[in-house]
């Protein structure tokens, strides 16, 4: 997104809280459209004699027996049956999981403010006191966007840059 955003001037920057709103809208929405075909599958198969039996699949998470709609695509076919969960399930456990990423993110920016905070306090150094607010802006950023922060190299002590490190001449050359 921050690529796409530098080479077109009009796109638009989210933050994370809003991407993850747009794709509960956009699930909701989803779940809405396939809710009501067969709901009309249904009732014309109900009134029309019996030609129509839904198929139905346990989802392996609340144990219950549900239509072919309320299953995504991917775990109809990836997963086998009795490891197959409904989209009710996943939503849950997706929520379920980015609560818990955010818990732990809360934690180490809390533990990083006071970490900055005590050596602000103790009159520490200066390269020490940077580092520990430069950690703490870079977890703020991250919970903010959920961009981690990337780490620049210090070039040929990792192995990229000119050659593979050898002498010149080295090998017969």
């Amino acid at each position: 997104m921050v690529a796409k955003s530098r080479t077109n001037p009009q796109a638009v920057l989210k933050c994370k809280s809003c991407i993850d709103l747009g794709a509960v809208a956009e699930r909701d929405a989803a779940a809405a459209k396939r809710a009501a075909p067969s709901a009309a599958n249904q009732r014309s198969g109900s009134e029309g004699g019996g030609g129509f039996v839904p198929v139905l699949h346990v989802c392996s998470a609340c144990s219950v027996a549900l239509p072919l709609e309320a299953f995504s695509r991917a775990q109809l076919t990836q997963k086998g049956p009795g490891k197959q969960r409904c989209a009710n399930c996943l939503n849950v456990a997706g929520t379920l999981e980015r609560e818990a990423g955010d818990r732990r993110q809360m934690e180490a920016l809390k533990e990083a403010r006071n970490e900055s905070a005590k050596l602000s306090a103790n009159g520490a150094g200066a390269r020490e006191t940077v580092v520990a607010l430069a950690r703490e802006a870079a977890l703020e950023a991250e919970l903010v966007t959920g961009l981690k922060p990337v780490r620049l190299g210090s070039g040929r002590s990792l192995g990229r840059g000119r050659g593979r490190g050898g002498r010149i001449g080295a090998n017969g050359r």
